[in-house]
Protein backbone atom coordinates (compact mmCIF):
# COMPACT_ATOMS: atom_id res chain seq x y z
CA UNK A 1 0.00 0.00 0.00
CA UNK A 2 1.40 3.38 -0.96
CA UNK A 3 1.21 6.43 1.25
CA UNK A 4 1.16 9.90 -0.20
CA UNK A 5 1.79 13.10 1.70
CA UNK A 6 1.52 16.39 -0.04
CA UNK A 7 0.53 19.99 0.60
CA UNK A 8 -0.32 20.87 -3.00
CA UNK A 9 -3.80 19.35 -3.39
CA UNK A 10 -6.64 20.89 -5.37
CA UNK A 11 -9.09 22.87 -3.22
CA UNK A 12 -12.02 20.55 -3.89
CA UNK A 13 -10.02 17.48 -2.91
CA UNK A 14 -8.75 19.23 0.23
CA UNK A 15 -12.31 20.08 1.25
CA UNK A 16 -13.44 16.51 0.57
CA UNK A 17 -10.58 15.06 2.61
CA UNK A 18 -11.32 17.42 5.50
CA UNK A 19 -14.99 16.41 5.53
CA UNK A 20 -14.22 12.73 5.11
CA UNK A 21 -11.65 12.74 7.89
CA UNK A 22 -14.26 14.19 10.30
CA UNK A 23 -16.74 11.46 9.40
CA UNK A 24 -14.17 8.68 9.49
CA UNK A 25 -12.83 9.86 12.84
CA UNK A 26 -16.36 9.90 14.29
CA UNK A 27 -16.91 6.34 13.03
CA UNK A 28 -13.56 5.26 14.44
CA UNK A 29 -14.26 6.81 17.85
CA UNK A 30 -17.68 5.13 17.97
CA UNK A 31 -16.18 1.80 16.91
CA UNK A 32 -13.52 1.96 19.65
CA UNK A 33 -16.07 2.97 22.28
CA UNK A 34 -18.53 0.24 21.29
CA UNK A 35 -15.81 -2.42 21.21
CA UNK A 36 -14.60 -1.33 24.64
CA UNK A 37 -18.19 -1.37 25.90
CA UNK A 38 -18.37 -5.06 25.01
CA UNK A 39 -19.90 -5.20 21.54
CA UNK A 40 -18.49 -8.42 20.06
CA UNK A 41 -20.75 -9.01 17.06
CA UNK A 42 -19.08 -7.38 14.08
CA UNK A 43 -22.15 -7.48 11.80
CA UNK A 44 -24.33 -5.82 14.44
CA UNK A 45 -21.65 -3.18 15.03
CA UNK A 46 -21.32 -2.68 11.28
CA UNK A 47 -25.06 -2.11 10.85
CA UNK A 48 -25.21 0.24 13.83
CA UNK A 49 -22.34 2.40 12.55
CA UNK A 50 -23.67 2.46 8.99
CA UNK A 51 -27.03 3.75 10.16
CA UNK A 52 -25.56 6.24 12.60
CA UNK A 53 -23.08 7.84 10.17
CA UNK A 54 -24.70 7.19 6.78
CA UNK A 55 -21.64 5.69 5.11
CA UNK A 56 -21.22 2.43 3.26
CA UNK A 57 -20.23 -0.94 4.67
CA UNK A 58 -16.72 -0.90 3.24
CA UNK A 59 -15.62 2.21 5.15
CA UNK A 60 -17.30 1.04 8.35
CA UNK A 61 -15.47 -2.30 8.06
CA UNK A 62 -12.19 -0.41 7.67
CA UNK A 63 -12.95 1.65 10.78
CA UNK A 64 -13.89 -1.46 12.79
CA UNK A 65 -10.71 -3.24 11.73
CA UNK A 66 -8.62 -0.20 12.58
CA UNK A 67 -10.36 0.12 15.97
CA UNK A 68 -9.68 -3.54 16.75
CA UNK A 69 -6.04 -3.05 15.80
CA UNK A 70 -5.76 0.02 18.02
CA UNK A 71 -7.26 -1.79 20.99
CA UNK A 72 -5.01 -4.83 20.52
CA UNK A 73 -1.94 -2.61 20.09
CA UNK A 74 -2.78 -0.61 23.22
CA UNK A 75 -3.18 -3.80 25.27
CA UNK A 76 0.09 -5.22 23.97
CA UNK A 77 1.86 -1.91 24.59
CA UNK A 78 0.59 -1.89 28.17
CA UNK A 79 1.88 -5.43 28.76
CA UNK A 80 5.29 -4.52 27.34
CA UNK A 81 5.42 -1.34 29.43
CA UNK A 82 4.70 -3.33 32.60
CA UNK A 83 7.35 -5.86 31.64
CA UNK A 84 9.89 -3.08 31.09
CA UNK A 85 9.07 -1.50 34.46
CA UNK A 86 9.43 -4.90 36.16
CA UNK A 87 12.86 -5.29 34.56
CA UNK A 88 13.95 -1.84 35.76
CA UNK A 89 12.70 -2.61 39.27
CA UNK A 90 14.53 -5.93 39.32
CA UNK A 91 17.74 -4.23 38.20
CA UNK A 92 17.40 -1.49 40.83
CA UNK A 93 16.80 -4.03 43.59
CA UNK A 94 19.82 -6.06 42.50
CA UNK A 95 22.02 -2.93 42.52
CA UNK A 96 20.71 -2.05 45.99
CA UNK A 97 21.45 -5.54 47.30
CA UNK A 98 25.03 -5.46 46.01
CA UNK A 99 25.74 -1.91 47.22
CA UNK A 100 24.33 -2.58 50.70
CA UNK A 101 26.40 -5.76 50.94
CA UNK A 102 29.53 -3.86 49.90
CA UNK A 103 28.91 -1.16 52.52
CA UNK A 104 28.13 -3.67 55.28
CA UNK A 105 31.26 -5.71 54.52
CA UNK A 106 33.38 -2.54 54.68
CA UNK A 107 31.82 -1.57 58.01
CA UNK A 108 32.54 -5.04 59.42
CA UNK A 109 36.13 -4.85 58.19
CA UNK A 110 36.82 -1.47 59.78
CA UNK A 111 35.11 -2.48 63.05
CA UNK A 112 37.73 -5.15 63.77
CA UNK A 113 40.61 -4.21 66.06
CA UNK A 114 43.59 -4.89 63.82
CA UNK A 115 42.23 -3.87 60.45
CA UNK A 116 45.47 -1.96 59.68
CA UNK A 117 47.43 -5.23 59.74
CA UNK A 118 45.02 -7.17 57.54
CA UNK A 119 46.66 -9.08 54.69
CA UNK A 120 43.65 -9.02 52.38
CA UNK A 121 42.50 -5.42 52.81
CA UNK A 122 39.00 -4.03 52.47
CA UNK A 123 36.87 -4.68 49.38
CA UNK A 124 35.52 -1.12 49.58
CA UNK A 125 38.22 0.99 51.24
CA UNK A 126 37.35 4.26 52.87
CA UNK A 127 38.53 7.22 50.81
CA UNK A 128 37.96 10.97 50.91
CA UNK A 129 37.47 13.29 47.97
CA UNK A 130 39.84 16.23 48.40
CA UNK A 131 37.65 18.83 46.70
CA UNK A 132 34.41 18.07 48.62
CA UNK A 133 35.87 16.37 51.72
CA UNK A 134 33.23 13.68 51.48
CA UNK A 135 33.99 10.01 51.77
CA UNK A 136 33.11 7.42 49.18
CA UNK A 137 30.88 5.85 51.84
CA UNK A 138 28.81 9.03 52.02
CA UNK A 139 28.56 9.02 48.28
CA UNK A 140 27.42 5.40 48.26
CA UNK A 141 24.82 6.06 50.97
CA UNK A 142 23.53 8.99 48.90
CA UNK A 143 23.27 6.71 45.85
CA UNK A 144 21.49 4.07 47.95
CA UNK A 145 18.95 6.62 49.12
CA UNK A 146 18.15 7.74 45.59
CA UNK A 147 18.04 4.20 44.24
CA UNK A 148 15.52 3.28 46.98
CA UNK A 149 13.42 6.28 45.98
CA UNK A 150 13.65 5.20 42.32
CA UNK A 151 12.54 1.65 43.20
CA UNK A 152 9.62 2.98 45.24
CA UNK A 153 8.66 5.24 42.32
CA UNK A 154 8.71 2.28 39.94
CA UNK A 155 6.54 0.24 42.34
CA UNK A 156 3.99 3.07 42.57
CA UNK A 157 4.03 3.50 38.79
CA UNK A 158 3.42 -0.21 38.23
CA UNK A 159 0.60 -0.31 40.78
CA UNK A 160 -1.06 2.72 39.19
CA UNK A 161 -0.68 1.25 35.71
CA UNK A 162 -2.21 -2.06 36.77
CA UNK A 163 -5.25 -0.44 38.38
CA UNK A 164 -5.88 2.46 36.00
CA UNK A 165 -8.34 2.15 33.13
CA UNK A 166 -6.87 1.73 29.70
CA UNK A 167 -6.59 4.87 27.60
CA UNK A 168 -6.72 4.84 23.84
CA UNK A 169 -5.59 7.81 21.81
CA UNK A 170 -6.65 8.09 18.23
CA UNK A 171 -4.79 9.86 15.46
CA UNK A 172 -5.09 13.60 15.12
CA UNK A 173 -8.18 15.09 13.51
CA UNK A 174 -6.54 15.86 10.20
CA UNK A 175 -5.69 12.21 9.45
CA UNK A 176 -7.72 10.49 6.76
CA UNK A 177 -7.41 6.82 5.80
CA UNK A 178 -8.67 5.45 2.51
CA UNK A 179 -9.08 1.94 1.24
CA UNK A 180 -8.59 2.40 -2.49
CA UNK A 181 -9.16 -0.74 -4.59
Amino acid sequence: MKTYTTDALPNQLTAFLRDYSRVYRAVLVDAVNLRLAGERDKSKLNTLLQQAHQINKRYVNAAITEADGMIAAARESRKLHLKQLEGRLKSAREWLRKAEKKLNNARKFYSTKDWQHSKTGCQFPLATFLDTRQTNWQSLRFQLYHKRRYAAHLERQMAALKTSPRDFSLANKSTATFGIP
